[in-house]
């Protein structure tokens, strides 16, 4: 398999994450990559650019994330009993060292991804996240998290076998169609959770608000007392 001879690819990336949580183990999970919709470019170096989606093979696996207080990005259900993240992914080729160094960027949170491509079946990953306050879900401010993996590179009928999924399905063509619905439903629930994060914010701001000038009263009351009494 070439990803410039077929325009996608496919890995299947075993690994752990170890969250930021004191005490907590870390979590094992295995994922499908699905690499399309790329674009090559040689101009003095030699690399690509490109889209992906990242389907969780795990059982369980964004309740396990969520136990230790991390975050799972926008998930969404593109095939039955098949759900998966957006995401992007580039790669140049380093002469001195006959290798690919790559990263996939989580595009709706601030996970970096980084792998080493020497052509061969496997690719050493890892990975990393760092809090992001910026982030509309509670867990932003306890989602740091670090992971080491593998990418094995695979063909049609091993992606087919290991997910479920039929092979006749697995195209550029489908890909686009996919990644496109992906993106438009976790931009929504993206926006909902904006929205939803906001209100609570404002809420909480109008009562703390509401509170302060009932401590003054209070305050002052019992202050007005004391000189009465004493």
């Amino acid at each position: 398999m070439t990803l410039k001879n077929e325009g996608q690819g496919f890995a299947l990336a075993d690994g752990i994450a170890l969250f930021e949580e004191p005490d907590s183990d870390a979590l094992a999970g295995t994922f499908l990559y699905w690499i399309s919709d790329l674009t090559f470019f040689e101009n003095g170096v030699k690399g690509y650019a490109g889209r992906m989606m990242r389907v969780f093979l795990t059982p369980g696996f964004p309740e396990l994330v969520l136990d230790v207080g991390g975050r799972v990005p926008t998930l969404v259900e593109v095939m039955n009993n098949v759900s998966a993240t957006f995401h992007g992914i580039s790669s140049v080729y380093i002469p001195h060292l006959d290798i690919f160094s790559g990263t996939i960027g989580t595009y709706d949170d601030n996970a970096i991804y980084q792998f080493w491509d020497d052509g061969t079946k496997s690719s050493p990953w890892t990975a990393y996240e760092v809090l992001d306050h910026g982030d509309p879900y509670k867990q932003s401010f306890s989602s740091g998290w670090s992971g080491v993996a593998v990418m094995n590179w695979v063909e049609v009928d091993e992606v087919a076998e290991a997910t479920g999924i039929d092979s006749s399905l697995l195209t550029l063509e489908t890909f686009d169609t996919l990644y496109e619905a992906l993106h438009t439903e976790a931009k929504e629930k993206l926006v909902d959770a904006q929205n939803e994060y906001d209100e609570s914010i404002v809420s909480e701001y109008s009562a703390g608000h509401a509170i302060v000038p009932t401590l003054c009263w209070v305050t002052g009351v019992n202050f007005f007392l004391k000189k009465i009494i004493l």
